[in-house]
């Protein structure tokens, strides 16, 4: 059963979010800043706990955007050096044109739900966060190297708005615990940065764990669409993805640059 937590905040332990019946975690690990510091806190935990809870990842690449698993795989590899624990599973989804938001949300929700249909997990973590105020953000993003400026109109439409604090703190829960009649045990998923921004969770957390020059540089924020081809070949994502066309390259420009920019004073 869930524990009684109505409040978290970054200097405390992920493990203490873990409901008392755990028999299995899968991370959503999109390579971003958010879900590899969370990923990385909770292996780290959980190896210095003396803790044998498996642990699956799955990940989502869609057609225009074929980087997540690329720079997921970098920050399970940095984890795997640091604490000493690898994944059970890496299970990497990919979605075609066209798709939206929704249609990216519902599958990697599917990505992540075949580890507990399949009776090896009871638990989800994810790396969502609220949404900064927006005049704050392009205030502390300003002057930040690589940033161009963009006014606040052309950045609003890119960003999830059902993360706003208004909306945010009503609709979505820390601790949510769905109940499947054909399943014997609940699912809880969990998001404990949920109703903190990237500057006052992600950011503190890689502030507080000594890895704003080792994890943060191996992530990636950026959401720009991939320009180089349309239509990429999974197994040609390595050779793609290289030097010169994405590696540690952002925008600059996008809601989610101006994000990243704002919590952590840079881009890379």
């Amino acid at each position: 059963m869930t524990k009684a937590i109505k409040t978290w905040n970054p200097t405390e332990n992920v493990t203490d979010l873990l409901p008392d019946d755990v028999f299995g975690i899968c991370m959503k690990l999109s390579g971003g800043a958010d879900s590899s510091v969370l990923y990385y806190r909770l292996c780290k935990e959980l190896s210095e706990q003396g803790r044998d809870i498996p642990i699956y990842v799955a990940t989502l690449d869609c057609e225009t955007k074929p980087w997540y698993s690329h720079y997921a795989k970098k920050v399970i590899e940095f984890t795997a050096q640091h604490t000493g624990i690898r994944p059970v599973e890496h299970n990497i989804a990919y979605l075609p044109l066209p798709w939206d938001g929704d249609s990216y949300v519902q599958i990697q929700d599917d990505c992540a739900y075949k580890s507990f249909r399949d009776g090896n997990t009871n638990v989800w973590f994810g790396g969502l966060t609220q949404n900064p105020d927006p005049e704050a953000q392009a205030a502390g993003a300003l002057g930040v190297e690589g940033i161009k400026w963009r006014t606040l109109e052309e950045i609003l439409p890119e960003c999830d708005r059902g993360s706003d604090p208004d909306r945010n703190n009503n609709s979505r829960r820390m601790i949510r615990t769905f109940h499947y009649i054909e399943d014997k045990y609940p699912l809880y998923a969990i998001h404990p940065f949920v109703h903190r921004d990237k500057k006052d969770s992600t950011a503190q957390m890689y502030i507080d764990n000594d890895l704003l020059d080792t994890l943060l540089p191996l992530t990636y924020s950026c959401e720009a669409t991939y320009g180089k081809t349309q239509f990429v070949d999974k197994v040609q994502l390595d050779t793609l993805i290289s030097p010169g066309i994405h590696e540690e390259e952002h925008c600059g420009r996008c809601w989610f640059c101006l994000e990243r920019a704002y919590a952590f004073g840079r881009l890379v």
